[in-house]
């Protein structure tokens, strides 16, 4: 008899043979009514957390589909004994529903209550799945759902919080005698002191964690469970098993085969010393006071304090930190303005030139488990210049961070403030080690050997998962056997594969008019563009204001690309933002009916002008910056434009471009979840969306290619092909931005969602960001060229091997459509092979 059918049972559910059954076997059996009479104190204490005042003002405003506790017990029809229990349970239950409002406010062991939560957390039991609210009660054996954007926190009777991140799933008391089963996400634990004999244990498919009291963090991946003790200790033991006791402070990894390893610690990194000592200035001045908190201003602006404290931290550079707390219903205030609208505010103690060249240092963590994230903006308030604006983010382990920037405005010591924008997101942040220094005329170069990124070491981890990926996803085994005309095998014989239409395409921006031009930089732009590109994307032609400048120019340009083998993508349709408008439009960005008919008819006429000439079409661009027409009604637009390109061009796949997911750092976590809950809400209302566009623009605060990893296989999940739309490194650090680029490149190749990378641009000579360039005015190319060739059109692209005495040659080569040549005294045999799988025989035979 299981659980599932005593709760049938009670709530009316069973039909007529069942409910005799489960009746007979409880007349029989004492240990099932022991069960029966759980379940019905476990609605007991349900009806108990519903019933309360608090609970009750929480629960006013739910909608009708918020989760209800249902308090029936469904009374047997024969046995009298049994008659007597059952009856006695519901008087009980009863009773207690009536009294309720008298008891303690304090929820019984066992049963858990949803304190808080995001938007769509979902309960699961065997009557469906139902949406909750905070305040809610969850029964035992039901399943918890928290999706990837948001959060929920559960509150048992011993005061036990477990606090769920995004993407995680639950089970609540299940029958295994666990508290919790953690199915899959993470946690975060505070387990109060257990009594004697009482354990809280928290489970997973690989093992359980058996908890005495303390704070600890607990993930599940598909390969193991990893555990990191902030206090206090855990067992961590595979089922069956003694396992280990992981100590405060300590980690350990559970695997498959049920091995427990206690990680080792890891060795506190030194704040370096001052860079190239010879350099006048270059221990720098300091323009904060040394402990910078002392004096500084915390709050938002509407003048509401915020919690806040200095903690202790050992083990690391500093000995404290600053915690801060943002509270979560900032967002949802009306009067929030945008994430400066709580700031932590220090005045410079020096005055600034313009030109100075200051390094900013700092130190983050998170002070929840949840990624937190600020930004570091260096300003005069009275004029509003800002000498520095990066966002950053702060994970469970404490991460140093150094910006150099340029001061772009004299500034007075007292006047000029450093500030920390904290209004993003409800989160808890710990910063320490702030410390701006002026270099003076020391120029940023000077400072860059400071600069870094996470991940760029040889012996980076996460190499070996992406280089696992590369050869699972993107590689083909090619065995070519060379034969005479007479079938023998042939030896010695040079065997080349070069991957013609690759699986994963690269390309880059183009400026319409060096298609077309007759200078000889025009010559040599389109020389160098189809040397290195599989794909091109007009940067400015097809753009809206272009399009009804010279509707003629982008059409040659397409008309160019096509012709010499280019596959060319159509960028872009859709772009709300002012600045973006036709000139005569934006003195009137105010009056939207306007502004739609003439959109309306600039898309009806480029779709038709380009029907079936692009490889794919961005139809919006950046909605999260739109200020136009996107208010109220705006999903509705979105989809209407992405069905009117169907309609108008039906074979072309359509792209919604997102901007900011991977740039400075992977830090604005809002834009993110803004954009995944787009896609989401696109996808349940049919709109015709056929692949993501991410741009990837890089600047000085590099995002790791750990994390640059982890955000594209957030929106791979969607199903839909992945290009990188966008691609520069914006550093005068040349190997710098050549290492970055090697990595970037190997994170977008092991994903194998993404099927295309394209630069925005290549040449100095006309690009957006010049630096940024591989080539240099000269055309001479950077490194970082170097990095994009060796890897793509060399170690990937183009195989070469000699056959063996048997006559093959295995050669490893990019999966797409391939040409393979054998040459042998002279004799030359070329034939094309689609390379789509992991492994690929072929047999050429020379005459």
């Amino acid at each position: 008899m299981m659980r599932d059918d005593l709760v049938a049972w009670l709530d009316g559910e069973c039909d007529e043979p069942q409910a005799n059954a489960i009746e007979q076997a409880l007349e029989q059996d004492a240990e099932l009514r022991t069960q029966l009479a759980a379940l019905v104190r476990q609605r007991l204490m349900l009806a108990e957390i519903c019933a309360r005042p608090d609970s009750a003002a929480r629960s006013s405003n739910r909608s009708p589909s918020s989760r209800r506790v249902r308090a029936s017990v469904r009374l047997p029809r024969r046995s009298p004994s049994l008659l007597w229990f059952a009856a006695a349970a519901g008087i009980l239950l009863a009773v207690g529903v009536l009294l309720l409002p008298y008891a303690s406010s304090t929820t019984p062991p066992g049963i858990a209550v949803l304190t808080t939560s995001g938007d769509g957390v979902v309960l699961v039991d065997r009557r469906g799945r139902e949406p909750l609210l905070a305040g809610a009660g969850i029964p035992a054996g039901a399943r918890l759902e928290v999706p990837a954007l948001t959060f929920a926190e559960l509150r048992f009777g011993d005061g036990s919080t477990l606090a769920l991140a995004g993407d995680s799933a639950v089970v609540v008391q299940p029958d295994s005698g666990e508290r919790v089963h953690l199915e899959r996400g993470s946690l975060t634990a505070v387990v109060t002191t257990q009594p004697p004999g009482t354990t809280f244990v928290i489970g997973t498919a690989h093992g359980r964690a058996t908890v005495l009291g303390t704070r600890f963090t607990l993930t599940v991946t598909r390969s193991a469970t990893h555990l990191r003790v902030d206090h206090g200790r855990v067992r961590l033991a595979a089922l069956g098993r003694d396992g280990l006791v992981i100590a405060a402070e300590d980690s350990a990894t559970l695997d498959g085969a049920g091995m427990v390893a206690r990680l080792p610690r890891p060795v506190p990194t030194p704040i370096p010393p001052p860079a190239r000592p010879t350099i006048p200035g270059a221990a720098g001045s300091p323009l904060l006071p040394s402990d910078p908190w002392v004096g500084a201003s915390v709050g938002m602006d509407d003048g509401r304090g915020v919690p806040r404290e200095i903690i202790s931290v050992s083990g690391q550079p500093f000995t404290q930190a600053l915690r801060i707390s943002t509270p979560t219903d900032l967002i949802a205030d009306p009067r929030h303005t945008g994430e400066y609208a709580l700031r932590v505010r220090m005045t410079l103690t020096a005055p600034i030139s313009a030109g100075d060249a200051v390094l900013a240092r700092l130190w983050l963590r998170s002070g929840d488990g949840r990624p937190a994230q600020t930004r570091l903006v260096v300003e005069d308030p009275s004029s509003q210049v800002q000498s520095l604006s990066a966002a950053l983010l702060a994970t469970n382990q404490w991460r140093q961070i150094e910006l150099p920037f340029h001061v772009l405005a004299d500034g007075q010591a007292g006047t000029v403030e450093a500030q920390l924008w904290l209004g993003r997101q409800g989160q808890t942040i710990e910063v320490a080690g702030l410390t701006l220094t002026n270099h003076g005329a020391t120029t940023l170069r000077a400072l860059l050997p400071q600069m870094t990124y996470d991940g760029r070491a040889a012996d980076a981890p996460w190499r070996t998962a992406a280089a696992q990926r590369i050869a699972e996803h993107r590689l083909s085994r090619v065995t070519v056997r060379v034969e005479d005309s007479a079938g023998r095998p042939l030896p010695d014989a040079t065997v080349t594969v070069r991957v013609r239409d690759p699986a994963l395409r690269f390309g880059t921006a183009v400026v319409a008019e060096r298609l077309l031009g007759a200078d000889p930089d025009d010559a040599r732009f389109r020389d160098e563009l189809l040397r290195r590109f599989h794909i091109a994307v007009p940067e400015n032609a097809l753009k809206w204001p272009e399009r009804e400048r010279d509707p003629t120019l982008s059409e040659r340009a397409t008309a160019w690309l096509s012709g010499h083998g280019l596959l060319v993508r159509g960028h872009t349709l859709v772009w709300l933002r002012r600045e973006n408008l036709p000139a005569d439009l934006r003195a009137r960005s105010d009056d939207p009916l306007v502004i739609r008919e003439r959109l309306d008819r600039h898309l009806r006429e480029t779709v038709n002008a380009f029907r079936g000439q692009f490889s794919a079409w961005d139809v919006i661009n950046d909605p999260y910056s739109a200020d136009l027409l996107l208010k109220g009604d705006g999903r509705d637009l979105l989809q209407q434009w992405f069905t009117t390109v169907k309609e108008l061009d039906p074979t072309t796949p359509r792209f919604l471009n997102l901007y900011g997911v991977l740039d400075d750092g992977g830090a604005d976590l809002r834009r993110q979840e803004f954009y995944e809950r787009l896609i989401s809400d696109l996808i349940a209302a049919g709109a015709p969306l056929d692949g993501l566009g991410l741009q990837c623009h890089q600047g000085r605060n590099l995002t790791s290619p750990e994390r640059l990893n982890a955000l594209i296989e957030r929106f791979a999940r969607f199903g839909l092909p992945i290009h990188i739309t966008e691609f520069d490194v914006d550093l005068d650090d040349d190997q710098l931005q050549a290492d970055y680029t090697r990595d970037a490149l190997t994170v977008f190749a092991s994903q194998p969602a993404v099927t295309a990378v394209l630069a925005w641009g290549f040449w100095a000579g006309d690009h957006h960001r010049p630096q940024a360039a591989m080539l240099r005015n000269d055309w001479s190319p950077k490194p970082n060229a170097q990095v994009w060739d060796d890897s793509i059109r060399e170690s990937w692209m183009t195989p070469r091997g000699l056959s063996d005495a048997t006559g093959r040659s295995t050669l490893t080569a990019w999966r797409g459509t391939a040409e393979i040549s054998v040459v042998h005294q002279g004799r030359t045999v070329t034939t094309t092979v689609d390379l789509r799988q992991a492994d690929t025989a072929v047999t050429v035979r020379l005459p």
